[in-house]
C-alpha cells in the first residue's frame, strides 16, 4: 500500500480547555482533491492552519499530522520551514495579504525559490517566469518587476498559485481560492489548480463555502459544522444523497439561489 500524502488522525484544537475543533481524521492521496466545506466559523481555516503548523501559540493542538509519512507535530521549526514550500504549500483567501507590499513580485518569488533550492539568481528567475507562464500570465518578465498593488485581484491569485506550485509540493492547501473573484477569474483559478493536480499528481485540500467549487473540483468531501466533521463521503454521494441534516441544509440553500434569481 502507498503512504497517503497527508494523513491526519484525531486532530483537535482547544483554547483554555474549551474545544474549538473536535477530533477529525483526514487522508489525501497523490493527485486527489479533498474538499472541506462548511459555513464561516465551522473550523475549515483552523484545520488548514493546524496542518500547516501555524496555529496561534495560545491554542492547544492534539493528534497526529503526517506528510509523506513524516510527523509534523513533533518536527522542529527549522525542519518545518524546509517542508513549507518544498513539500507543503498554501494558497490563502486574500492574495493581497500573501505578499509584502514593500518588494516586487520578482524579488519575493526569486527569494522563495532560492531558499529551497541551489538555484542561481538567473536560474530562479527563469523558473519564476516559467511558473507564471504556466498560469497564463502574459509577459512574466515584466510582471516580476511590479509590486503587488499594481496587479488585479485575479492576477494576484494566479501569482499565488504559481508561488505554490513552482517547487512542485506534494500537497497544496487552497483556502477559499476563489473568494472575491468574478466568475471568469474563478474558472481560471480552478483550471490552473486542476492542471497542477493532473500534471504533477499534487494532492489538494480545497477549502470552500462554495458548493459549486467543491462539485467541480473535489473527489471526496468533508462537511464541517461548528468544529465537527458531520459528514465525509465522495462528491457524487454528497450531492445526490446527503445524509446529515446540516449537509442537506447547505445543498438546499445552494439550490434555491437560481429560483431567487428567476424571480428578480
Amino acid at each position: 500500500m502507498t503512504i497517503p500524502v497527508l494523513e491526519v488522525q484525531q486532530l483537535a484544537v482547544e483554547v483554555a480547555g474549551q474545544p474549538l475543533l473536535y477530533p477529525l481524521d483526514l487522508s489525501i492521496e497523490a493527485g486527489e482533491v479533498v474538499g472541506l466545506v462548511g459555513e464561516s466559523g465551522s473550523g475549515k481555516t483552523m484545520t488548514s492552519l493546524a496542518i500547516f503548523q501555524l496555529l496561534d501559540a495560545s491554542l492547544t493542538q492534539h493528534g497526529s499530522i503526517r506528510l509523506n509519512g513524516e510527523e509534523l507535530t513533533t518536527m522542529s521549526d527549522k525542519a518545518l520551514r524546509q517542508r513549507r514550500g518544498n513539500e507543503l504549500a498554501m494558497i490563502m483567501q486574500n492574495p493581497m495579504t500573501a505578499f509584502s507590499p514593500l518588494y516586487t513580485i520578482g524579488y519575493q518569488f526569486i527569494e522563495l525559490i532560492r531558499q529551497h533550492s541551489a538555484c542561481t539568481k538567473k536560474q530562479a528567475t527563469q523558473r519564476a517566469c516559467a511558473a507564471l507562464a504556466d498560469v497564463q500570465l502574459q509577459a512574466p518578465e515584466k510582471l516580476l518587476t511590479l509590486y503587488p498593488f499594481e496587479l488585479s485581484g485575479g492576477m494576484l491569485q494566479r501569482v499565488m498559485i504559481a508561488f505554490a506550485a513552482v517547487l512542485r509540493p506534494k500537497l497544496i492547501i487552497a483556502d477559499e481560492p476563489t473568494t472575491a473573484l468574478d466568475l471568469y477569474n474563478q474558472k481560471e483559478v480552478l483550471k490552473h489548480l486542476e492542471h497542477i493536480r493532473v500534471t504533477h499528481q499534487t494532492a489538494i485540500l480545497l477549502i470552500s463555502h462554495d458548493l459549486s467549487v467543491i462539485a467541480e473540483m473535489a473527489d471526496r468531501v468533508l462537511v464541517m459544522e461548528k468544529g465537527h466533521v458531520v459528514e465525509a463521503t465522495d462528491v457524487v454521494s454528497l450531492f445526490q444523497a446527503p445524509q446529515h441534516p446540516y449537509t442537506q441544509h447547505l445543498i438546499k440553500a445552494r439550490l434555491t439561489v437560481p429560483a431567487l434569481e428567476e424571480g428578480l
